[in-house]
């Protein structure tokens, strides 16, 4: 969670980056991260628990792809009369439609499509993507799990900055992994 004037709010995957660490690691939650897919570097934060490492949200996701946050993506059910519109048409990475009577009724040229739809962030990047968890770099905290702060791409960029790390330095950490 993160305080956006005087309340403790959830952080909205869809505008701050952010990682999911194994339920084994959670004291790393609250810890900053740099995360790297070819030639882009983004700074998260780790604010969720999960089964395994390599969950990101949906901003983390596009800002790694496109290089910016995407405008907002209706997500969540789309009934018959709706499907095979622009909006479903035009859909971009992460986001996918996975139609209720499975992929002979995905939306193509010609296909008139015989039920409903649901869009979700299903699609990952996949393999290829280096990230560094920085445990001692952490925003000010207002309780264990709170930042004290609104959280921003900005300020989660500066945080790490603050503490030393650089470009130069994340990537020569990220290629000693690599070797």
């Amino acid at each position: 969670m993160h305080t956006v004037n005087d309340k403790a709010v959830y952080v909205d995957s869809a505008t701050i980056p952010g990682i999911v660490v194994p339920r084994s690691f959670g004291s790393l939650v609250g810890s900053l991260a740099w995360v790297r897919y070819r030639d882009r570097e983004v700074f998260a934060i780790v604010n969720d628990t999960g089964p395994a490492f390599g969950e990101g949200s949906v901003a983390l996701h596009q800002l790694l792809r496109y290089g910016e946050i995407q405008p907002s993506q209706p997500v969540g059910p789309i009934p018959l009369p709706l499907r095979c519109s622009k909006d479903e048409l035009g859909l971009k990475p992460p986001f996918i439609s996975k139609p209720d009577l499975g992929w002979s009724d995905r939306c193509r040229p010609g296909h008139v499509a015989k039920g409903a739809s649901d869009i979700r962030a299903y699609e990952g990047i996949g393999a290829n993507v280096i990230t560094i968890i920085l445990p001692k770099v952490k925003p000010p905290m207002k309780t264990k799990r709170t930042v004290s702060e609104e959280l921003t791409v900005d300020r989660l960029r500066l945080w790490v900055l603050a503490e030393g790390y650089d470009s130069k330095t994340l990537n020569a950490m990220a290629d000693c992994l690599g070797k």
